[in-house]
């Protein structure tokens, strides 16, 4: 509203100002006047400019009077112009910081969202350890608990120790009265001829061959038939129970039912065994148990069953009778081991060759070496015999 007024009133007095000078200048035409020795028609023209003149400083001079825009356009323009173009560069400069600036903020945006999804990693992490940790306390009670009981444990079996250490004490005393009763014992046996002797203690009395697979019945009197030649063997050694004539050994009856169960439950073969249970006296019974064995590799071939050390150097006899030691170390082995025995209780065999060539090869050293009993062929305990073969070997330094 400011600018029309001020438009308005311009038009206004430029119009009152061209009016008058259109007056003036047509009295000076009527009057043919002359100014500055000009012509009537030249002065009339000179009127005419001056009045335009007058309009348009008028013009400028009510404006510079009333806006100070317009006194700022007309006499500070060319410092508003720089002030605008340094303006415009601070404003450019403003805008490339601000587009940095929001590039800036973008990235912090970035990190920061990064920040948080961080944040809510480990916030998850801290609620798992929270939970291990519930987790451990729980476990600390119950480890404290089982603590506490192992205390009070630890304190009665120390108790029960102090009280295990009087009865050791005691049983002490009883074990050393009880020495001395079997060194005398020892010595009254010591003092018995061998002669009076039928059986010692383990030793086979009779070793049989059974088939498990027979009916339970025909097992049952294949074990009676056994028994009654072990005890023909017990009574040809004079062994005998007193008042009978006819019985020599007395059995364990709930072993030798056990063993007939466990025949009839095997598959195959078995080795049957009648053993001593104590060293027996002629004229007094024999106290014997049974022994079972089910069909097993002892030995495969190339195996070695026993071995020793033999010196060459000691002369024929000694090698040859460490070289029946050896023989009877496999036997023995062998027996160990579950496999069924002769009437003699043996289950070793080697050849004359085999023993002859062995000896010499010790003999012919002339030093100590190494004599390995090994088994010639895969040999199972209920298929005897062990055949046996040596092999010589020099000792490593």
């Amino acid at each position: 509203m400011y600018g029309f007024g001020l438009v308005f009133m311009l038009v206004v007095i430029g119009g009152i100002i061209a009016f008058i000078g259109d007056r003036i200048g047509m009295k000076i035409g009527k009057r043919r006047l002359s100014i500055f020795g000009l012509r009537p028609k030249h002065t009339s023209i000179l009127i005419t400019v001056i009045t335009g003149i007058i309009v348009a400083a008028t013009s400028v001079l009510v404006m510079s009077i009333v806006s100070q825009d317009v006194r700022t356009a007309l006499f500070k323009m060319h410092e508003i112009q720089t002030t605008l173009a340094s303006t415009q560069d601070t404003l450019a400069s403003t805008q490339g910081q601000l587009s940095a600036a929001f590039s800036e903020l973008v990235v912090k945006e970035d990190e920061l969202r990064k920040g948080e999804e961080r944040v809510t990693e480990l916030q998850e992490k801290i609620n798992g350890l929270t939970s291990e940790i519930d987790g451990l306390s729980t476990e600390l009670m119950k480890v404290r608990k089982e603590h506490l009981t192992a205390k009070h444990d630890k304190e009665r079996l120390e108790e029960e120790s102090r009280a295990l250490e009087t009865l050791i004490g005691d049983l002490t005393k009883e074990a050393n009265e009880l020495y001395e009763f079997i060194g005398l014992m020892r010595e009254f046996l010591e003092g018995l001829q061998l002669s009076d002797i039928t059986y010692r203690a383990e030793e086979i009395i009779l070793a049989v061959v059974m088939d498990g697979n027979a009916q339970p019945e025909d097992i049952r009197d294949e074990i009676s038939g056994f028994l009654r030649q072990g005890n023909k063997l017990a009574l040809g050694r004079k062994a005998n129970i007193e008042g009978s004539e006819e019985e020599a050994i007395i059995f364990f009856m709930d072993n030798l039912e056990t063993i007939a169960e466990k025949v009839a439950q095997a598959e195959g073969p078995v080795v049957i065994r009648l053993v001593s249970a104590t060293n027996a006296f002629v004229g007094q019974p024999v106290y014997a148990y049974l022994q079972i064995f089910e069909n097993t590799l002892l030995f495969e071939s190339g195996q070695t069953v026993a071995e020793r050390i033999i010196d060459g150097s000691m002369g024929q006899d000694i090698v040859q009778d460490e070289l029946m030691n050896l023989l009877m170390a496999a036997n023995d082995e062998a027996t160990h081991l579950g496999m069924v025995t002769d009437k003699e209780g043996r289950v070793g065999q080697v050849s004359y060759s085999q023993f002859d060539t062995a000896k010499s090869q010790i003999i012919n050293s002339g030093k100590k070496v190494r004599v390995l009993a090994i088994a010639l062929q895969d040999t199972w305990n209920t298929k005897p015999p062990l055949k046996i073969g040596f092999k010589v070997e020099s000792l490593k330094d």
